[in-house]
């Protein structure tokens, strides 16, 4: 017997039920999408508090084997005086005992388990300018160009978007204006670039970059009420806020997003991120090279105060909102405080409470911030 008619036919889905399925699968997707991203941002956030914490721990382990914290970075501008007005000592000539433009990333490599690189840079043998022409220029040396242009994990945000090497923040002129003219290399290393960085140590608890370098040049002096500085040795027992109410190190992103104040507009901010191991614009005319290595509360964090006017997206004077506290994670930034413990502050802390914190000694004890 022949099989009836309803029975040879295919069973199947109808082009309507294909629709109906393939847009079920769609609402699906763009349910779970976000929680997915969300998901890896977490995990990105943790790992960049991570970061901030194995810092910490390595200038911990600095501080026990020198007796200080690093400074924030080496100048030879002289005269020179540290944060309490006494003479700096470890200077000498214009080469700085070798030690000249390094920051403190680099006097921390070796206890962030980078001895190569500190090794191959020879942090303690020649100045960074000198470094970086051997690297890129006299007779280039492959170890120091490695260790200038290589990934730093530690170093990096994870959310950051930011470059590899930091291409704005090139290597400028000469280190305190003086000439590097031995074995041909004046000014070889200029326009170079080194390895973007997303950690600047803690400077100051308020006042901008550039007002800081106008201060300087007059003084001598630049402010420094936080745990680095040019040529500093804070100790901490210096830090008589307490370790546990005191920053230590924070982020600075490539850029970060703000609303802008009038045009309700989330817009994209600049700040370049830091360099590592070296600051890269120190020159006599602006010899903090502050952007680099070091930050400043200023505004505040993730600020949208850094616009020139309410009605446009121009933005102020770069030497300010450059040198300040950015993140790429939502809703604030992450710092390490002086007592090795890390932590995310809301972009929305009042910014007093900020100065306080960046502050290590101004007699506010700050808690449950």
């Amino acid at each position: 017997m022949c099989p009836s008619t309803s029975a040879q036919e295919r069973s199947g889905f109808t082009l309507v039920e294909l629709l109906v399925v393939i847009a079920v699968i769609a609402i699906l997707i763009s349910l779970l999408l976000p929680a997915v991203q969300q998901a890896r941002e977490a995990a990105r956030r943790s790992m960049c508090l991570d970061h901030l914490k194995q810092i910490g721990l390595a200038l911990h382990n600095y501080h026990d084997a020198y007796g200080v914290f690093p400074p924030g970075y080496i100048s030879d501008y002289s005269p020179y005086e540290n944060y309490s007005g006494t003479a700096f000592t470890g200077l000498s000539g214009p080469n700085a005992n070798g030690a000249l433009q390094w920051t403190w990333m680099a006097f921390a490599a070796p206890f962030l388990e980078l001895g190569t690189a500190y090794d191959a840079l020879d942090v303690g043998g020649l100045n960074a300018a000198h470094s970086a022409c051997y690297a890129f220029h006299h007779a280039p040396d492959a170890d120091k160009e490695e260790a200038f242009t290589a990934p730093v994990e530690v170093l990096r945000c994870p959310s950051d978007t930011g470059p590899q090497l930091n291409t704005s923040r090139g290597f400028l002129g000469p280190p305190g204006g003086h000439p590097v003219t031995g074995n041909g290399c004046a000014s070889k290393y200029n326009g170079k670039h080194i390895i973007t960085a997303n950690y600047v140590g803690v400077n100051a608890s308020k006042g901008s970059l550039h007002s800081a370098a106008a201060a300087y040049i007059e003084t001598r002096q630049l402010r420094a009420n936080g745990i680095f500085g040019p040529n500093t040795k804070i100790k901490i027992r210096d830090i008589t806020d307490g370790t546990s109410n005191t920053l230590l190190v924070g982020e600075r992103a490539w850029e970060y997003h703000a609303v802008h104040p009038s045009l309700g507009e989330m817009v994209a901010i600049p700040t370049a991120a830091a360099t590592a191991w070296a600051n890269t614009s120190v020159t006599i005319s602006r010899p903090h090279g502050f952007s680099n290595g070091l930050g400043t509360i200023g505004w505040g964090l993730n600020s949208n105060n850094v616009f020139q006017n309410a009605t446009t997206t121009n933005l102020k004077n770069p030497a300010d909102y450059l040198g300040m506290f950015s993140s790429p994670h939502a809703g604030g930034v992450q710092f390490v405080l002086a007592d090795g413990s890390a932590r995310f502050l809301s972009e929305n802390t009042h910014l007093q409470t900020l100065y306080n914190l960046a502050h290590r000694s101004d007699g506010s004890v700050i808690s449950g911030f």
